[in-house]
């Protein structure tokens, strides 16, 4: 062969060595980034995120509007808390791969995915296919990460999110009481004027009981517990109570009893308070509060056993929701009727 032939097939196989070389390190460089492309960019075209782990705790998180989400779960269907869900978007958009799972760890850490996880399927646009799934698992050793391992994928990631130190499952909880709202009564601005009625009734001091009716923008009427007019109330004492109904919230729910216990609890203990509130449209919601049982072990300072817990009471939402709330927000409610008489 002529010299300038040899040369030209050098540099022909130089060529498609490099050409071959390129493609192969291209296509390892997409493959790589596709098993641990977990972030989604635009959350705003979220409109869906279906949640469930292995024991049978699942949940649908749906977009309503632009700033307010529902939570459903077998029938259930209630408004989601807005700042938890949040949390989760800001988490979907912000995750980043902490380090690639170590060899010594790669079968165990896959095997923990399989056996304990929550899966989490993100839809975008209203489509009826999810746009990512992957498995949220535990933590790593120091809480600095947590694994996840996209759907059809084998590679296990520990993930996190820059800036945040700690493990990051928690914002993914299959669990709804996680994320119902626990609003009992929200009326910012000047949505505090949509209150039409409120009742307080103290079932054993009845002489405390009162109730506030609008009449007008400026004008309320103010009755006793037997439905008798109060003349000459103190209005400047109504309207700063009826601006504390702003914003009232239970702390949550009591999940180390049985249903049994809550309903037998109710049946044999006396109602503390009564709160019945009437807004603008008609809508009533009423707060049955009780006295909680504090631990058993529970003693003051000089030894005595403390029957009730002096933080916390239980109560019920309308005699459906069996909720707890603290003392701290409803004691400045717990007010009466003698707190409205005239200014001396």
């Amino acid at each position: 062969m002529k010299k300038g032939g040899i040369i030209g097939l050098l540099i022909a196989i130089g060529l498609l060595s490099f050409i071959v070389f390129y493609a192969s390190k291209n296509g390892g460089s997409t493959l790589k980034q596709q098993l641990h492309n977990f972030a989604i960019e635009d959350t705003a075209s979220i409109t869906k995120v279906a949640m469930n782990d292995k024991n049978g705790n699942s949940l649908v998180l749906e977009r309503i509007s632009s700033d307010e989400w529902s939570v459903k779960s077998e029938g259930q269907d209630f408004k989601a808390r807005q700042d938890v869900v949040r949390n989760l978007l800001k988490t979907i958009k912000e995750l980043t791969v902490r380090a690639p799972v170590s060899k010594s760890r790669f079968e165990y850490t896959v095997k923990q995915i399989a056996a304990n996880s929550t899966k989490v399927a993100i839809y975008q646009n209203e489509e009826n296919s999810p746009a990512k799934v992957y498995y949220v698992g535990g933590a790593n050793g120091d809480n600095t990460g947590t694994f996840m391992l996209l759907e059809k994928s084998s590679v296990p990631f520990l993930m996190h999110i820059e800036g945040h130190y700690g493990f990051i499952q928690s914002r993914y909880s299959p669990r709804i009481n996680d994320w119902r709202d626990n609003a009992i009564w929200y009326f910012p601005g000047e949505k505090i004027t949509k209150i039409k009625n409120l009742k307080v009734e103290y079932p054993q001091e009845p002489s405390k009981s009162f109730e506030i009716t609008k009449v007008s923008n400026d004008e309320y009427t103010l009755k006793d517990g037997e439905g008798n007019l109060v003349s000459v109330p103190n209005m400047g004492g109504i309207y700063e109570y009826i601006k504390r109904y702003r914003a009232i919230s239970y702390e949550g729910f009591e999940e180390n009893r049985t249903k049994a216990y809550c309903d037998s609890l109710i049946a044999q203990t006396p109602v503390k308070t009564i709160y019945t509130l009437k807004d603008d449209k008609g809508n009533i919601t009423q707060v049955k509060s009780y006295l909680k049982p504090a631990k058993e072990d529970a003693e003051d300072w000089e030894g005595n056993a403390i029957p009730y817990d002096l933080e916390r009471m239980y109560a019920t939402i309308n005699n459906d929701q069996f909720v707890i709330i603290q003392y701290f927000v409803f004691d400045p409610l717990t007010v009466s009727l003698q707190e409205f008489s005239p200014p001396s």
